[in-house]
Order: structure tokens, then sequence, then C-alpha cells
């Protein structure tokens, strides 16, 4: 009887919140297991899938699906999952005048990847407007308002007049793309950059981390970069195997017809192989890096701001003018008249080549230009009366010791250029000294510092001295940040969970109060008196 009782009153004295919390539990089981992927095998359920819904979620591909013929939406954050299998989109000249290949809402993220690659399935947009493109239309895949994630895959995409490859639609920029692997292929219509923006619009915002991509622009647009009469704007290129082509005056990275290469930052260990477009009758050709060509009453397009740094190994080379100037291998396009731009070097743009670049064929070339008006090298286009005069460089010299890094390292900088400098503090250490030509800089924070060099006007030499905590103090584990404009250091984004299609086993938010109520349960499993019996 009294074991009864005792069974009586420990039922009796269960906590009120227990049925709750093992309620709550099951509830929140269907939130953070894995989610499985939906499975789509035609187009029209692929349509279907990508528009509606919401929140993020991984759509994988049973089966090829060839015949895409209209507009793909994507209305929410979605990874598209190739699966082996192949995808075509190819627009009609009719449709691809008032609709883009794959549009990407705004505020949205498309990630493409393929889980199970074979030898040659692909994702391949072709948009096939001939012209009379309406505004934002004409590209292959449009990311203008959203993001653009390619993880890995076969990526094909072609633009149709006033659209990119990947990027913009007809005057509308890129919006941001972001491409960590596969092999990209993305070829600009007329006006339309291979990756990035088209006619008159805003620059571009491209970060390459890896992969292998090939991007030829059109008519008068950059490979990688802008479209006619745009800037390169933000182009980061941290690794991988580069191939671009300008169209007829763009550069092979930078700005399209009579604009600037932008902001153009090359680091790490890939190779980069960048050709200026050629130009026919009365104009000046791109550079290779850079800026665009000019016409016969146009200036040409500025270098931009160039870094290149680490030991990725480059070739570079101008293109190419029938009657005026040709494009500098690195620096500004070639121009058709008296408004031959070649100003190197400044505040806002510093060309900054460290000595750990490995040049291929014999460095960066020169496009040929008419009676001799090549293009230089490293410097300016060739112009109306004259070839491209190459830049002034000075030597920058930058040692430290062990206990972290320095963004600059040895370079060539060109005469004028304002440098922007970050010293990284590895974990354990600190900064004990900065000094530029022996003159010791004001130390701030001994765990981060930025510091700058005005202008360059003769070689410099800038010395980092670092020492462990035990010598130095407290602090070292944080990181410099950039300078001025200058970009993050070279790091791979995180990889989410749902990138390589299947199942995602983060639940997110819903996940986390799980285990909480894991743990919650456990403690009162601990406490219950129903524990033993």
């Amino acid at each position: 009887m009294r074991m009864n009782r005792r069974k009586s009153s420990g039922l009796n004295a269960k906590p009120p919140a227990f049925k709750h919390i093992v309620g709550g539990l099951f509830f929140l089981l269907a939130f953070a297991l894995p989610v499985h992927a939906q499975e789509v095998g035609s187009y029209s359920e692929l349509q279907a899938a990508a528009l509606a819904g919401s929140g993020e979620g991984t759509i994988k591909l049973t089966k090829d699906i060839l015949d895409g013929k209209t507009e793909l939406v994507i209305g929410r954050n979605i990874t598209l999952d190739l699966n082996g299998h192949s995808l075509t989109i190819d627009l009609p000249v009719a449709t691809g005048k008032t609709s883009n290949g794959i549009k990407i809402n705004s505020g949205v993220t498309l990630t493409i990847v393929d889980s199970n690659l074979g030898a040659s399935n692909a994702l391949t947009v072709r948009n096939n407007a001939s012209a009379s493109t309406t505004d934002g239309h004409g590209a292959g895949i449009n990311s203008t308002d959203g993001t653009l994630e390619i993880k890995s895959g076969r990526v094909n995409a072609f633009g149709g007049y006033l659209g990119a490859g990947i990027g913009g639609g007809a005057n509308k920029a890129s919006g941001r793309i972001m491409i960590d692997g596969g092999t990209v292929t993305a070829e600009g219509g007329e006006a339309g950059a291979g990756i990035g923006s088209v006619y008159q619009s805003i620059g571009s915002n491209i970060t390459i981390y890896k992969g292998t991509v090939t991007a030829r622009g059109g008519t008068g647009a950059a490979g990688i970069g802008g479209g006619i009469s745009t800037a390169g704007g933000f182009i980061y290129i941290y690794g991988g195997a580069i191939n671009a082509t300008g169209g007829r005056m763009g550069a092979g990275i930078g700005g399209g017809w009579e604009s600037s290469g932008g902001y153009i930052y090359i680091s790490g260990a890939g190779t980069i192989d960048a050709t200026g477009g050629n130009a026919t009758g009365q104009a000046g050709a791109g550079a290779g890096i850079g800026g665009g060509g000019g016409g016969l009453t146009n200036s040409s397009g500025a270098s931009g701001s160039i870094r290149i740094i680490g030991i990725v190994k480059v070739t570079a080379k101008g293109g190419t003018s029938e009657l005026q100037g040709g494009g500098a291998g690195i620096g500004s396009g070639g121009s058709g008249s008296n408004g031959q731009v070649g100003a190197a070097g400044n505040a806002e743009n510093p060309i900054i080549i460290e000595n750990s670049v490995d040049f291929l064929q014999g460095g960066p070339t020169g496009g040929t230009g008419a009676n001799g008006r090549n293009g230089a090298s490293i410097g300016m286009g060739g112009g109306l009366n004259s070839a491209g005069a190459a830049w002034k460089f000075h030597n920058l010299t930058v040692t430290h010791n062990t206990g972290g890094s320095v963004y600059p390292g040895t370079s060539r900088v060109s005469e004028g250029s304002k440098v922007f400098f970050s010293v990284f503090i590895h974990s354990g250490f600190v900064l004990r000294e900065v000094t530029v030509d022996g003159i010791p800089e004001t130390l701030t924070d001994s765990s981060q510092f930025n510091f700058n060099i005005p202008a360059m006007t003769a070689p410099k030499t800038v010395t980092v001295t670092f020492d462990d905590n035990e010598n130095g103090g407290n602090g070292g584990t944080g990181g410099g940040g950039g300078g001025g404009s200058h970009p993050p250091p070279p790091t791979t984004p995180s990889t989410s969970s749902s990138s390589s299609g299947g199942c995602s086993t983060s639940g997110g938010p819903f996940g986390l109060i799980a285990l909480v109520t894991f743990a919650a349960f456990g403690w009162v499993r601990r406490k219950s008196p129903l524990q033993g019996i």
C-alpha cells in the first residue's frame, strides 16, 4: 500500500509543464529533422516550385528538363540542385525581348549546385532577343535585384540584345554575383557583359573564389565587368581559372566602351587570362585589365583602381585597333581622339602589383594600334597621334617577422598612388612597431592597425614588428580591417548546409529550440518522481 501511495503521490506531483514540454518537443522535432529537397521532373513543376512557398528550400531535378521556353522566376531563396541532369531554357526572340531566361526577384538568392555531376549535364540558359529589348530584360540569368551564387556544376548563360550572359538586363546593373566553384561560361549580347552590367547602368558587384570561368562581352562590353558606357564596378577575384575577353572595345576585365575599369582586386593562386576587345573602324581597343576603348571623338576608359597580389598567374593583352589606338595590357583603353586617358596613381586609382605575381608570356602586352599607336604593357592605351606611355612605378618593400601579415606586401606601385595598408595579427601575438622609411607610425591598438602612405613619389620601405603576448602584453587575436575602400582579405565563404542538395540537417532557430527542449526534457526526467518507476 505504501508503494501504491508513493506511486500515486509521484503522479500527482508531476510538474504541470511536463506535458507541454513533451508536446512542444515533438512539434519542434518536425522542424529540426532533415528537410528533404522538393523534386521536380518538368519545367512547369520547376516554375511553380521556384516561385511559390516561403523561406529557403532546395529543388532537385529528377530528370533532364530541356523544354524551357518562358522565364523562370526565382521568387524565394532556393538552392537549385541539377542532380546530374540538364536544364535548358531557350527563349524565343519575341519572348526574350520582354523577359530573361532566369529572373531573380528582389532580395532573393538563387544558389546553383550539382550534387551528382555527370559527364556533360549542364544548366544552359539562352536569351535570343535580337532588338528592342525592354528595360531590365534580355539577360540569360538576371541578378539585378537579387543574388546569384554558383557553387558547383556547369552553367552556360547567353544574353540577348542589351542583356548580360549573367548579370543585368537592358540598362540595368549586375546585382550581386558570387562564383565559388563549378564551370561557368557566359556571353553577353549586344552591349552586355559576359558577367556583369549592361548599357549605361551602374557597375557590377562580382566575386569569384574558385571555379573555371569563361566570359565574353558583347559589343562595347567587358568580358567581366561593365557594359557600354558602364564602369567595371567592384570585381574581386580570389582564385580559379579565369578567361575573360572583351567584346569590341570592351576590356577583358573592367570597363565597357569609354568607361573606367572600376575597382579590380585579384589575389590568391589562380590563373587569369584577360584580353581586351579589338576595335574596328574609328575606335580604340579595350585593355586586357582596366578601361574600355574610346571612339573617334570620345576619350577611352581609365584604368580604375587595380590591385594584383599573391602568387596568381596573369596573362593580360590589350585589344588591337584597325585605325586608332591599341589597348594597354593593364591600364586604360585605346582611343581615337586626343581624349586619351592615362592618369595613373592617385588616392582614387592606385595601381599595386605585388612582386609575387607571375606574369606569363613575357608580361602584359599592349595591343597593336594603327601607325604605331600601340597600347603600353602597363599604362596608357594608344591615342590619336601617339603610342600609350608606360606608367612610372616605385618599389615598395614590406618586411615583417613572425606573428602576423601585412597587405600589400612587397610591390610595384604607380607614381602618386595612395597606398592603404592593413596589418593582420595572429593569435598569441601583438603589434609592437610599424615604420615607414624608419619613421614610426603612431599605433592606436596593439591588436589591429591600418595606415597609409599618402602618395608614392619615391621608393618606400615598410617594416612591421610583432611580439608574442609574453613580451608584448595582451591582445593579439584581432585582424586588421581594410583601409579606405580596400576589400576584405581573401577568405572562402562558408557553405550552407543545403548547398549540396538532398537534405538539410539544420533546423535554423527551430533546431536550436529543439535542442533546448531536449535539455529541458532531460532535466525534468531527472527531477521527476516518475524516474525509476
